[in-house]
């Protein structure tokens, strides 16, 4: 038997794609166009919690910037000083309220995720996914000294009063419900 006999003989190749390099180009051509278009959905989710962020530090700089002036008389807005005109301590509630009210620091603020005006949770929650650019805020009170616990953390109730300088720690929710930590500072 020759050795020319058992080699089969390849087939010539016309140099044109075949069926099956014409189905593999055109699915990398519909995966690449799927990755970008996750890829810009999440940029745009990415950029809607970055300006809720951005809406929450700058109501952290009102409040820092505010904390000094808010036991003056002419102090607006009037429901965040620290008496009420009647002499009582202003509540929370009410602070709340006139912050999103016209003339506040958050009157133009909006809900990134949403378009309505933004608002306030008492805890971010990831299966109540309404949470999502709402603003968390919580009141953080110091322990005595030699405590294991440094401080304490409790949210902010609409009926506490508001009368002293607070420590608040301001936090927004994800699109997820997820929590994110924006500062803390003296109001």
């Amino acid at each position: 038997m020759s050795a020319s006999n058992s080699v089969p003989a390849l087939p010539v190749s016309s140099g044109r794609p075949t069926a099956v390099d014409v189905t593999f180009l055109l699915s990398m051509v519909a995966l690449m166009a799927l990755v970008a278009f996750l890829g810009r959905l999440t940029f745009q989710e990415g950029m809607k919690t970055e300006a809720t962020k951005a809406q929450a530090e700058s109501l952290a700089n009102w409040m820092k910037e505010s904390s000094a002036g808010r036991s003056g008389v002419d102090f607006r807005p009037a429901a965040c000083a620290h008496t009420a005109s009647t002499g009582s301590a202003n509540q929370w509630g009410a602070c709340k309220a006139a912050l999103g009210a016209a003339g506040g620091p958050l009157h133009d603020a909006r809900n990134t995720f949403t378009g309505e005006p933004i608002g306030f949770v008492e805890r971010c929650t990831p299966s109540d996914l309404t949470t999502a650019g709402q603003l968390q805020l919580d009141k953080v009170s110091p322990t005595p000294p030699g405590s294991a616990v440094p401080v304490v953390v409790s949210a902010l109730q609409d009926d506490e009063g508001i009368g002293q300088k607070l420590t608040v720690r301001i936090t927004i929710c994800d699109k997820g419900g997820y929590a994110i930590r924006v500062g803390e500072t003296e109001f």
